[in-house]
């Protein structure tokens, strides 16, 4: 269960979620904001579903540090349209500073956008992922 804070007043918040509470704000359709925030960056669930609604996310460039604004799609380690499980590596990214092996959030077929070599500014699409 979440522990809520008491304000100065004493007072506790009210349970329910919103303000500055991770996952809080204006929910769309179902209960949800479409979007999640996690070590992929930004991933945004599309409006396409696959066989039995299975839907297709975006890969989108990481934020992998307070100062970084770009980075460099440095290789591919799955080839396009190859099958991939959750955690396996999927591409290397390069900023200023290192070199990180980024994961795949699901399992699911990968279809490549970004190229090799390219650098992005952060949240730039570079991947779908999406049913088998």
């Amino acid at each position: 269960m979440p522990v809520r804070e008491a304000s100065k007043d004493g007072h506790r918040a009210p349970r329910g979620g919103g303000g500055s509470v991770p996952g809080g704000g204006a929910a769309g359709p179902g209960g949800r904001t479409g979007e999640r925030r996690g070590g992929m960056g930004r991933v945004r669930r599309t409006d396409r579903s696959g066989p039995g609604g299975v839907t297709t996310i975006e890969i989108r460039i990481p934020k992998l540090g307070m100062e970084m604004t770009e980075a460099t799609l440095a290789r591919w380690l799955v080839d396009d349209g190859a099958e991939v499980v959750t955690d396996q590596p999927l591409y290397l990214l390069e900023t200023d500073k290192v070199e990180s092996e980024i994961a795949a959030p699901i399992s699911g077929v990968l279809r490549r956008i970004g190229e090799e070599g390219t650098t992005y500014p952060v949240g730039e699409t570079i991947a779908e992922l999406g049913p088998a």
